[in-house]
Parts: C-alpha cells; sequence; structure tokens
C-alpha cells in the first residue's frame, strides 16, 4: 500500500516507479489525491473514492462529546 503516493515526487519518476512494480507483477494500494491522478491514471485497474465530508470544527465538537461520554461511564466500563 502506498499512502500519498508520489504526493512529493515528479510525475516521470512515479511513472518509472510504476512501470517497475508492473514489471515485477506487484498489486499495489495507492491513496493519492485527486491531483496526481493523471499521473497515474494509465496503472489503474480500479478507482475507490473517498470524500472527506467533516470539518475540523465538527470533528473537535465530535471528540469532546465523546470525551464527556466516558467521563460519565463508571471505571472499569
Amino acid at each position: 500500500m502506498l499512502d500519498e503516493a508520489f504526493s512529493k515526487s515528479g510525475p516521470q519518476f512515479a511513472q518509472q516507479a510504476l512501470q517497475a512494480f508492473r514489471k515485477f507483477s506487484f498489486q499495489l494500494v495507492i491513496v493519492a489525491t485527486v491531483q496526481n491522478a493523471t499521473t497515474i491514471q494509465s496503472y489503474i485497474d480500479s478507482v475507490v473514492m473517498v470524500s472527506k465530508t467533516r470539518t475540523i470544527s465538527v470533528g473537535t465538537s465530535l471528540r469532546h462529546k465523546l470525551r464527556e461520554q466516558e467521563e460519565r461511564l463508571p471505571a472499569g466500563v
């Protein structure tokens, strides 16, 4: 699995790396941004798109609610 695949490399390096992976018959799970999709597009067989919809403020609010619930639980639960 390659997380944030090739986010800091140029397109030429990414293509060379993907060619090497293909040569050795590696099956990759690549996590990449939409911006990198054009670089890796010809090496992709399947795509799953995930969109993050929560904002930081909602995440922070949710985290506080969970902490409050944990504090109300009896010890050992």
